[in-house]
């Protein structure tokens, strides 16, 4: 089964207006841990969705050694050791939707989806990423 787990920190409190709140009638949301709460969302990704993802993160050079973002911009870091493509929402328009419907959220609120890949040994350590806009 292909999904998405989602943490605590993504349905907070009703009580926090900031913070946008998991659709619990999303299709094929289940609630797999209370304490924290882990979300699953079966077949969040159809097969030609992975397929898509997968092609174009085995494009050349599409894959890059992740970072975290700094006031320098993009650089490269020792909490974040693994490679990544990002794809602008224009390139995957339904999955950004579908996040959207999931969030209850605009899709200005989003960042760009990032495929991540991890080798043996690559971590992402807790960090703070740096944000020029506020957000």
């Amino acid at each position: 089964r292909l999904g998405v787990r989602f943490p605590r920190s993504l349905r907070p409190a009703s009580t926090t207006p900031s913070f946008h709140q998991i659709n619990l009638a999303y299709p094929g949301l289940e609630l797999v841990r209370s304490q924290p709460e882990i979300f699953l969302v079966h077949d969040f990704f159809s097969a030609t969705q992975c397929e898509r993802l997968i092609r174009k993160a085995q494009q050349g050079d599409a894959m890059v050694p992740a970072g975290v973002f700094s006031p320098q911009g993009l650089k490269r870091s020792e909490v974040r050791t693994s490679s990544q493509c990002v794809c602008p929402q224009r390139e995957v328009p339904s999955l950004m939707q579908k996040v959207v419907e999931l969030l209850g959220c605009a899709p200005r609120q989003l960042e760009a989806c990032q495929i991540i890949r991890y080798e043996a040994g690559q971590f992402f350590a807790a960090h703070g990423d740096f944000s020029s806009n506020g957000t």
